[in-house]
């Protein structure tokens, strides 16, 4: 059953990874009037690899190969040998006995040919099998070789195509706040001629309007040295308007931003919605048919991702694509919750928060590999596959039954514990701290010139921490106390984010935000196994609304966390909205520990 649910989260998470919708945002946003041809990332890519002598390389070593290969094989076919030989001889034996004309009665030719035919076969050679395979695994060698060689082409594309995209953005709020400023322009000129304004107010404006063309005009010299930069690492000319873009929704299927949006907001609602009401579902029927249902449907949704050609299909499938989200992680952790007791849960809750972590860090690769193999359809198929087996898996393993008897209204009974309102708040706190870094700290490390690749890096080393750090502090939470060691990385996040902010370049960031992996990790685990503690405790028991709440106070923090975080970081800035926002932690730390509840087993052990 462990097994199982690390697979389950496994599948969960890279189904969140690589089942979205399939669309991206513009790569940039410029005026229509200085549109040009549009630059798609992929095929740069290609032109540029096409470009590199190195490829042909490729070429050249796979036709070595095949031709070493063919003298292998020559090695295993019959051979035909043939070998002549002429003789001429001056002197040759002559008989003794005469003709009665007097000639000898025999004279031995002077002159002899002789002429031969050979046949060989070998009928065993333990050298030819290994001869080829030492080829095969020379060619692979000194492919690989090239490709490494040539691989990092892809990186330099990436970085003046990220470059140009980044300051086509500047311009474009640039130019907004230009034509912002030239409004305001005109209105105080006509003010001062009616003698409402004086004319120092419109010298400003006009300073400031200046200084704004100045910038822009700055930006777009940027610009076009990074086009410039992009046209000589693909090998062919690109125009100075060309635009980067990728494809989106609004160009396939005639979305607005509003309802692209919306789209992705409508994973959400279905989240919040289902997470609750099947959690009591599964608390009166079992675990077993909700849990099969729910990966059924998760199936279901991504199948209809790969097929949809038009915004309702996508809707639909988003909104299925949140509630199975909603049943598969509210069932599978109240599944943990009734099989395993409160001295056991945080190891187990931790093994399969890893899963989650490993697939978040995998699972974008593999969606990648997959689209290159098969195009846009396979990655998605390929999760289907994946939530097929483990609804039959689910079919098959022996899930524990829902022990003891429900009240009829849990929920009320759940409230009402203070305990389990004390996680809520701290799930809420957590989540919202989470999904506040998400956008703006991507924004912090760009503000501090870190390229994408090194981005990427610093996140998938985030990932990696996660996934070593989960079942580790599981264990502490069943050794020390799941309450104590929430409280403890509630409140070690605070100052692990206040020392986020004071990060000022790659290593900076990389040393100053682990800490702040680590501190999260050690929050949200032991919260995991605090709400089935504290709802047991309580007497309660009904584990399928206890995290149908948790479900619910964690995407009530994922909405509202981005919004505050970007409203706050535009007035701000990243360093002091880290710092305003870190007090509220410990703030909430503080409340928290105050509330009363009934001590578990291992904490009145310590």
């Amino acid at each position: 059953m462990k097994s199982l649910l690390f697979a389950m989260s496994f599948v969960c998470a890279v189904t969140d990874v690589n089942a979205q919708p399939p669309s991206s945002v513009p790569a940039s946003r410029v005026p229509a009037s200085q549109s040009g041809p549009p630059l798609e990332l992929g095929a740069l890519h290609r032109a540029a690899e096409a470009a590199d002598p190195r490829v042909r390389e490729v070429e050249l070593l796979q036709q070595q190969w095949v031709l070493r290969d063919q003298n292998v094989s020559v090695l295993r076919r019959p051979s035909l040998g043939v070998e002549s030989l002429g003789q001429y001889q001056s002197d040759v034996p002559v008989s003794p006995f005469l003709s009665p004309t007097g000639i000898p009665l025999f004279e031995a030719p002077k002159a002899t040919f002789d002429s031969y035919l050979r046949v060989e076969q070998r009928l065993f050679d333990p050298t030819l099998t290994p001869q080829a395979a030492l080829q095969r695994a020379q060619l692979a060698e000194d492919q690989a070789r090239v490709h490494s060689a040539v691989y990092p082409i892809r990186q330099q594309v990436n970085d003046a195509f990220f470059a140009v995209a980044a300051l086509d953005q500047r311009v474009g709020v640039l130019t907004a706040a230009s034509a912002e400023l030239d409004a305001r322009l005109r209105e105080t000129a006509a003010r001062v001629r009616e003698g409402t304004a004086v004319p120092a107010e419109a010298a400003a404006i006009e300073a400031s309007l200046l200084q704004r063309q100045q910038e822009e005009d700055e930006l777009r010299t940027n610009r076009g040295a990074a086009v410039t930069r992009l046209s000589l690492v693909v090998g062919r000319p690109i125009e100075s308007t060309a635009v980067p873009v990728l494809p989106d929704l609004s160009r396939r299927l005639g979305a607005s931003p509003t309802m692209i949006g919306l789209l992705f907001a409508s994973f959400g609602v279905t989240l919040l919605t289902v997470s609750l009401p099947m959690g009591a579902v599964s608390d009166r029927i079992g675990r077993r048919a909700p849990m099969v249902g729910g990966l059924v449907a998760l199936a279901a949704a991504t199948l209809l991702f790969s097929s949809a050609h038009s915004l309702p299909v996508l809707f639909a499938a988003r909104l299925v694509q949140g509630a199975a989200d909603a049943v598969t992680w509210v069932v599978g952790f109240a599944m943990i919750a009734d099989r395993y007791d409160d001295d056991e849960r945080g190891r187990v809750t931790g093994i399969v928060m890893s899963g989650s972590s490993i697939a978040i860090m995998i699972g974008p690769s593999i969606g990648g590999w997959l689209y290159e193999l098969g195009g846009i359809r396979l990655p998605f198929l390929f999760v289907t596959g994946l939530a097929i087996i483990s609804a039959l898996s689910f079919l098959l393993v022996d899930v524990p039954p829902v022990p003891g008897t429900r009240e009829k209204a849990p929920l009320f009974a759940l409230l009402r514990l203070p305990a389990v309102a004390a996680c809520v708040i701290a799930v809420v706190a957590v989540s919202s701290t989470l999904s506040m870094l998400e956008p703006v700290l991507a924004l912090h490390l760009a503000n501090l010139a870190i390229g994408p690749a090194r981005i990427g890096l610093l996140f998938g080393v985030a990932a990696a921490l996660n996934a070593a750090l989960h079942p580790a502090f599981g264990h502490l939470a069943d050794r020390w106390g799941a309450r104590r060691m929430m409280l403890l990385g509630l409140s070690l996040s605070a100052f692990a984010l206040a020392l986020a902010g004071q990060s000022w370049s790659f290593a900076s960031a990389l040393a100053f935000q682990l800490p702040l992996v680590a501190t999260m990790a050690l929050m949200i685990t032991p919260s995991l196994a605090y709400m089935a503690e504290a709802t047991s405790l309580g007497g309660a028991r009904s584990f399928g609304v206890a995290y149908g709440l948790y479900n619910m106070a964690w995407g009530a923090g994922l909405l509202g966390g981005p919004a505050l975080g970007g409203f706050l970081f535009e007035r701000l800035g990243f360093s002091r909205l880290v710092f305003a926002w870190a007090p509220a932690l410990l703030a909430i730390t503080w409340l928290l520990a105050g509330v009363q509840s009934p001590a578990s087993p291992t904490e009145e052990h310590v």
